[in-house]
């Protein structure tokens, strides 16, 4: 277990607002790969939240937690938090990890599902990685991190709450070379269009992985593995 201090919050959405934690200790904290997530309790129980970018420093974790209404009172909780408090986590674990650094990366993200994907974005950025990062949320207001995507070079799009209108998904699938790799996180209607697709076009299940708002990010649901096509 990790004990924890709320350092720092601010809203980057109406309803998603972000939280830098540090070690209660002062410490260092456990350290971590892209796509990983920690699990932090809360008074509805464990909540899984990914963690937004490999630090440069070992002494801070960021996590971004949406409030949903169908949830169960884990993001609810957490929008109650505030600097200096205290909270208890899981250390880090990874579901959905990046795959060792070789060919070029498709990443796509819906949603709050952009949390692992730009965490992700941002080790290829630093290494200087081939990667295409496309980002879609229902319109630009609730798009977190919106600035940073187009930042790397990410494409943004809208698609009103219907997944199907977002992105041009036959185009940007349209290559399943065997180095190329896709990973994709957001809504559980978005995930099946992109894998659906995936399929279609022939993408190889071994360079597909996936999570979806069923499985574990930074949302208010229980952790669970993540899965591949």
């Amino acid at each position: 277990m990790i004990d924890l201090v709320i350092d720092g919050t601010r809203a980057l959405a109406p309803r998603i607002a972000e939280f830098t934690l540090r070690a209660a200790s002062g410490g260092l904290l456990p350290t971590f790969s892209a796509g990983a997530h920690v699990e932090v309790e809360t008074a509805a129980g464990w909540r899984a939240y990914s963690l937004l970018d490999v630090p440069l420093s070992p002494w801070m974790y960021r996590i971004a937690v949406e409030l949903r209404e169908e949830g169960t009172g884990g993001s609810f909780w957490m929008h109650r938090r505030s600097i200096g408090e205290r909270l208890v986590a899981r250390e880090p674990r990874s579901d959905f990890p990046l795959p060792d650094r070789t060919g070029a990366c498709l990443l796509i993200a819906g949603g709050i599902g952009i949390a692992p994907i730009l965490c992700m974005a941002r080790v290829l950025a630093r290494y200087g990685d081939r990667f295409d990062l496309h980002y879609v949320g229902v319109d630009s207001a609730s798009m977190a991190y919106r600035s940073e995507v187009q930042a790397l070079g990410g494409h943004v799009s809208i698609d009103g709450g219907d997944p199907g209108r977002g992105m041009a998904l036959d185009t940007l699938l349209a290559d399943p070379t065997p180095d190329r790799r896709l990973l994709a996180c957001g809504p559980a209607r978005l995930i099946d269009i992109v894998l659906g697709t995936a399929r279609r076009m022939g993408w190889s299940q071994r360079n597909v992985q996936h999570q979806s708002f069923a499985s574990v990010h930074a949302i208010d649901v229980p952790p669970a593995a993540g899965r591949s096509v």
